[in-house]
C-alpha cells in the first residue's frame, strides 16, 4: 500500500464501518446482500440513484473520520479532520492530558470548568474519531499536536 501512497492515492483506515461496499467512480456502486454468506457472492449493483447518493454520503463520513496512511518517511500534515492545527486551548488540555493530568487537574491548571475540559476533550475526541483517550493521545502524537511538548517529560527526583 506504501506505493500507492507514494503514487498520490490516499488511502484511509477506519477503525469499524457499518457495511461493505465498493464505490466506482461516483457512478456505480456494490453492495454485497448478504456479507455472511459461505459461496458465491451476490451483490446488488447501485446506478445513479438516490441509494447511491446515500452510499457515497455515508462513504465520504467515514473517509473524512479514518486515518490517513501516508508514504514512509512523511510525518503527519494538514490533511484531514483532525490533522489541523489545533487552537491554544485545546493544544494545552492535550499537552496536559499527555504528562497524565486529570480533567479536574488541568482544569485547575487552566482556571477552567472540569466539565468545560471534559467537553472540549469528547470533542476532540469525535473530530478524530477516537473511542477512547488512549487513541485520542496516540492520533495527537501522529498529528503533531505534541510537537512543542517535549517528548521525554522531566522525571522528578526524590531524593
Amino acid at each position: 500500500m506504501a506505493s500507492y501512497v507514494a503514487e498520490g492515492q490516499h488511502i484511509v483506515v477506519a477503525d469499524k464501518v457499518p457495511i461493505k461496499l465498493v464505490i466506482v467512480d461516483r457512478r456505480i456502486a456494490l453492495l454485497p446482500l448478504d456479507p455472511e454468506r459461505e459461496g458465491e457472492p451476490v451483490a446488488l449493483v447501485v446506478h445513479r440513484t438516490g441509494l447511491l447518493t446515500a452510499l457515497g454520503s455515508l462513504f465520504d463520513e467515514y473517509f473524512e473520520k479514518g486515518w490517513r496512511l501516508r508514504a514512509s518517511g512523511t510525518g503527519p500534515g494538514p490533511d484531514g479532520p483532525g490533522r489541523s492545527r489545533l487552537d491554544a486551548v485545546d493544544r494545552q488540555i492535550v499537552a496536559l492530558l499527555y504528562v497524565g493530568l486529570t480533567d479536574a487537574a488541568i482544569a485547575r491548571q487552566l482556571g477552567m470548568g472540569h466539565r468545560t475540559v471534559q467537553r472540549r476533550l469528547h470533542a476532540l475526541m469525535e473530530q478524530v474519531g477516537a473511542a477512547t483517550r488512549f487513541q485520542l493521545g496516540w492520533h495527537a502524537a501522529r498529528s503533531g499536536w505534541l510537537a512543542e511538548t517535549p517528548a521525554n517529560p522531566p522525571e522528578s527526583h526524590h531524593g
